[in-house]
């Protein structure tokens, strides 16, 4: 028989005088499945607002397509803290040898700071085109070359 001693779940706390019986256990086992899985289902109660507030406003993937122009403007849907573009289907930087200059296919920006080939004000995305070849050893910003295709990731 059940004990009348009970733990904060609700599972029986039985003393040295109980005599317990299978349906018991069968119960104890069945409250436990049951809060166990409400627990683990629930998928709001492991959030504090903060992590529920950064999971909803995430993170936002773009496309653009190059047009040869020294510069890009893109309009944001969201004002970012960060963004990061980069050229599809190539490294983030590769060497000429044959020039011996290195081609910047990515970039990265926060407000007021940024890597060369990519400016970051406010909700508007600017990315670089280099229109000349650089000297010996330099770089070229390569994030608006004619008819290639970009991506950016912007971060709330």
């Amino acid at each position: 028989m059940p004990t009348s001693h009970k733990t904060g779940l609700g599972l029986n706390a039985w003393v040295g005088s109980d005599c317990p019986m299978r349906q018991d256990f069968v119960d104890d086992n069945t409250l436990l499945d049951e809060l166990i899985s409400t627990h683990i289902n629930n998928q709001e109660q492991h959030l504090s607002a903060v992590d529920r507030a950064l999971l909803e406003s995430g993170i936002v993937i773009g496309r653009y397509t190059g047009d040869g122009a020294a510069s890009k403007k893109i309009a944001l849907e969201i004002q970012p803290k960060f963004v990061m573009v980069f050229m599809m289907m190539n490294p983030a930087v590769l060497y000429d040898q044959g020039k011996n200059y290195s081609l910047v296919c990515s970039g990265f920006a926060l407000a007021g700071i940024s890597s060369g080939a990519v400016a970051l004000s406010g909700s508007t995305l600017t990315v670089y085109q280099s229109t000349s070849e650089p000297s010996a050893g330099g770089q070229k910003n390569n994030l608006n070359a004619k008819g290639s295709s970009y991506f950016y990731a912007v971060f709330r």
